[in-house]
């Protein structure tokens, strides 16, 4: 269920107090954000090294891990953001229906159209392949993994680009002392590459993609290996996504999930789920979260 106290911002309206009453209706983007939490106090493996920052600001030193008791669950300030990549950060539909056609006209199987493969992305490509094609061909979901890799190899990074909010988002959130990184079933290296192009190859602490878990999304292994990988804990991390299997990895790991409404997933999608913040794009992040720190001091 959608989780939190409604906060009027986008229209200028002074925000209600704790113990007002709340509009019901989930997101209510562009007048209202949801803002809330539940406890999400699983422990989480740290990691000394506290990542790079490159050409763009460095999380300012003072930022020392949130130490809380673990016994004692309770709602902590974000300090990790981390991004789901397909449909969160960036828009790589035209490179994802040209591979998965390729690789089905490779396979001898039939053309599936660009609405069917959208609804897709984000999943694993054996999970893509499984929910285009029949159960008769699921034994070739190797050899359709396999080409479609190879086409990517050669296209997706030409055929993705970021959504025009994302440099400025990434960089507003780094000034303000924010660790950032990505978790996606996209290939990390694909990835690191797109943002290469972008010059934001050193905005991230920590990237984790398809080829560096066992088990993808809505499994919470990799944003728990994430959060391993930086200074904080999954109590005061945050995963931002555009679907459903984000809401789900995010429930999972027990730590707040934020929607974003640039994929194919309406809002009245997430009403059933735990979700801290439902927003029309990144562009609202920044301040979102400045809102709900300030609900919390």
């Amino acid at each position: 269920m959608l989780i939190g106290i409604g906060l009027a911002v986008a229209s200028g309206q002074t925000a209600p107090s704790a113990s007002a009453p709340h509009d019901a209706r989930p997101g209510f983007v562009g007048e209202e954000w949801f803002i809330g939490g539940r406890p999400a106090h699983l422990p989480g493996a740290r990691h000394t090294d506290s990542g790079r920052a490159g050409g763009f600001p460095a999380r300012p030193a003072n930022l020392a891990r949130m130490e809380y008791d673990d016994d004692q669950p309770k709602l902590n300030h974000v300090r990790l953001v981390l991004f789901d990549f397909d449909y969160t950060l960036a828009d790589s539909s035209k490179g994802a229906v040209q591979c998965i056609n390729f690789a089905l006209n490779r396979l001898g199987l039939s053309r599936v159209s660009e609405d069917r493969i959208r609804k897709t992305i984000g999943l694993s490509l054996r999970q893509t392949f499984l929910t285009l094609t029949s159960a008769d061909t699921a034994n070739r979901a190797d050899e359709f993994v396999q080409l479609f890799v190879r086409r990517a190899d050669e296209v997706m990074a030409d055929l993705t680009y970021l959504f025009d909010e994302a440099p400025d988002t990434i960089m507003r959130l780094r000034e303000r002392g924010f660790s950032l990184g990505i978790v996606s079933t996209k290939f990390r290296y694909r990835i690191a590459e797109i943002l290469r192009r972008h010059e934001l190859g050193t905005a991230f602490d920590v990237i984790i993609g398809g080829e560096d878990v066992i088990a993808h999304k809505p499994d919470p292994e990799g944003i728990i290996k994430a959060v391993s990988q930086t200074d904080c804990r999954l109590g005061n991390t945050a995963y931002v996504g555009d679907s459903l299997v984000d809401a789900e990895t995010a429930r999972r790991a027990g730590v707040r999930f934020i929607a974003v409404l640039t994929g194919t997933t309406p809002r009245e999608d997430f009403a059933g789920h735990e979700v801290y913040g439902v927003l029309a794009n990144l562009r609202e992040l920044p301040p979102f979260l400045a809102l709900s720190e300030s609900r919390m001091s």
